[in-house]
C-alpha cells in the first residue's frame, strides 16, 4: 500500500486491517471518500487564506491559520464520509452539514473570482461618498485661481490707465504740434500748471494702487502652491478612501450583483460557483447515504459490537466476582485486560 493511498485512508477514516480484506471495489469507493475529502481541504485553505489575507494582510500567521481552517473542515467531513448510520436524522444533520461547508467555503472564493469588479465597484462607492467634498475642494481652488486672474486683468487695466496719464502729463509739458496722438489734448500752455499737477496726483495715486495690485498678486502666486496644498489637505481628511476589508468586498459583491446590466451574470455566476462546491461537498455525504451496505461496513460494524460486548463481558464478569468475593476490587482489572488483549481489528 503506497504512502499516498495510505493518506487518502487515513482522511476517509478508514480502518488498514479491515479495508485490506476487502475486494478492490470497496477498497476503491474508500480511497475515493479520501479524495473527496482532500479536495474540499484544498478548496477550503485557498478560500481561508484568501479570507485571512484580505484581512490580515501578507502575515506568515495567514497560512497557519488557514491550514488550521483546512484540517478542520477536512476532519468535519472525515467523520461525514466515515460514519456508518443511516437513520433519517443523522442523514438530515450531515447533509446539512455539507451545504453550510460548501456556503462558508464558497464566499472567499467568489470574492477573489470578481475581485477586479470589486475593485471597481469600491471606487465608484468611494466616489460617490466623495462628491460633495470634491465639489468643495474644486470650487475653492476655482475661487483662489479667479482670484489670481482677477488680480491680473486689474492690474492690466491699472497699467493701462496708468500710461494713459503719463501720456496726459507728457502732454501738458509738450507744445500741440508735440502731443501724443490718440491721447486727450492738453490745456496747449505748456508747462506744470494746475492739470498737470491734477493728473500728476492721479498718476501717483494710480501707481500706488498698481503696486498694491502688484504685491496682492505676487503674494497670492507666493502662496498659490501652500493654499492649494491646504485645500487638498482638507479634502483628504474628509475624504472616504475605498475599503479593502473582508465585510468591505462582501458588501461590493451584493453591489455588483444588484448591477441593472450585468447583475443576473454575476449573479447566476456567483451560484454556480456555490453549488458546486455544495455538490462537491455534498457528494460523498450523498454516496454514502445512497450506498448499499458493503463487506467493510459489515466488518466495521461486526467488530465494533464484538468489542463492546466484550467489554460488557467482562463488566459483567466484575460484576459477579464483586457479589462473589465480598466488594474485593476484582482482578485483573479491565484497562489490564484490554492491554493483554487489545480491541484490535
Amino acid at each position: 500500500m503506497s504512502i499516498l493511498s495510505k493518506g487518502l485512508l487515513y482522511l476517509s477514516k478508514t480502518d488498514r486491517h479491515l479495508i485490506a480484506l476487502c475486494s478492490d471495489v470497496t477498497y476503491k469507493t474508500q480511497v475515493g471518500y479520501g479524495v473527496f475529502v482532500l479536495i474540499v481541504g484544498i478548496f477550503a485553505f485557498a478560500s481561508g487564506s484568501y479570507a485571512l489575507r484580505t484581512a490580515l494582510g501578507n502575515s506568515p500567521l495567514v497560512f497557519l491559520v488557514a491550514m488550521v481552517y483546512s484540517a478542520l473542515i477536512m476532519f468535519i467531513d472525515r467523520e461525514i464520509v466515515s460514519a456508518t448510520s443511516k437513520n433519517m436524522r443523522m442523514v438530515g444533520t450531515r447533509l446539512a452539514l455539507a451545504v453550510f461547508i460548501g456556503l462558508v467555503i464558497s464566499v472567499p472564493i467568489e470574492l477573489r473570482i470578481f475581485e477586479p469588479q470589486l475593485i471597481q465597484q469600491s471606487k465608484m462607492t468611494s466616489n460617490e461618498y466623495n462628491a460633495p467634498y470634491l465639489t468643495q475642494k474644486q470650487a475653492a481652488e476655482k475661487q483662489y485661481r479667479d482670484r489670481i486672474v482677477g488680480l491680473e486683468e486689474r492690474l492690466h487695466t491699472l497699467e493701462t490707465e496708468a500710461s494713459q496719464l503719463e501720456n496726459r502729463v507728457s502732454n501738458e509739458l509738450l507744445s500741440p504740434d508735440q502731443q501724443f496722438a490718440g491721447v486727450d489734448e492738453g490745456t496747449n500752455i505748456p508747462g506744470p500748471g494746475p492739470v498737470y499737477r491734477r493728473l500728476k496726483e492721479q498718476l501717483a495715486a494710480k501707481q500706488g494702487e498698481q503696486q498694491r495690485a502688484q504685491n496682492e498678486l505676487a503674494t497670492l502666486k507666493a502662496e498659490e502652491a501652500a493654499e492649494l496644498a491646504r485645500i487638498d489637505k482638507e479634502f483628504k481628511r474628509n475624504e472616504v478612501s475605498p475599503a479593502n476589508d473582508l465585510l468591505s468586498r462582501y458588501v461590493a459583491l451584493g453591489a455588483v450583483k444588484r448591477h441593472p446590466e450585468h447583475g443576473w451574470d454575476a449573479w447566476f455566476m456567483a451560484w454556480g460557483l456555490r453549488l458546486l462546491l455544495i455538490m462537491l461537498e455534498l457528494t460523498p455525504a450523498l454516496i454514502k447515504v445512497m450506498q448499499e451496505g458493503n463487506e467493510y461496513d459489515a466488518m466495521l460494524q461486526a467488530n465494533r459490537r464484538r468489542s463492546i460486548t466484550r467489554i460488557y463481558a467482562i463488566a459483567n464478569d466484575h460484576m459477579e466476582q464483586l457479589s462473589e468475593n465480598g466488594g474485593q476490587n476484582p482482578t485483573p482489572t479491565l484497562i489490564a485486560q484490554l492491554k493483554t488483549d487489545p480491541l484490535t481489528s
